[in-house]
């Protein structure tokens, strides 16, 4: 799994989540995961907050335009596994795939769409 899981035991995140969630209770703490075995260090910051009522594409979309992927890449973005429906909201999927830290772990690749 990810290194901040390893090095963070879990009353320690599920306190930090509980902070973040009180300062922003409109919002979903999510922490980005790359699916590669080694650190990308083109990749943005890894943790974010995203609206509540925000449609799953609506995510990647802004996913997308923060990490300057060119139009030829493909961004292939999964939750607990799954691959949510685009019209699904933010909220849901979180009801549905949080960890028991309360974070939303989502991961993700990208590859050239031309070769």
């Amino acid at each position: 799994m990810d290194s901040k899981l390893d090095s963070i035991n879990l009353q320690q995140r599920k306190i930090e989540c509980q902070k973040i969630m009180q300062s922003h209770p409109n919002q979903i703490p999510i922490i980005l995961e790359n699916d590669k075995e080694i650190n990308d260090s083109k990749t943005m910051e890894n943790r974010f907050l995203v609206p509540k009522r925000f449609k799953f594409q609506e995510f990647i979309f802004n996913l997308r335009k923060n990490m300057n992927l060119p139009k030829t890449s493909a961004l292939f973005i999964s939750i607990g596994g799954h691959l949510p429906a685009l019209d699904k909201t933010m909220i849901s999927i979180y009801d549905e795939f949080k960890n028991p830290d309360g974070f939303l772990y989502v991961r993700y690749s990208s590859e050239s769409a031309l070769g």
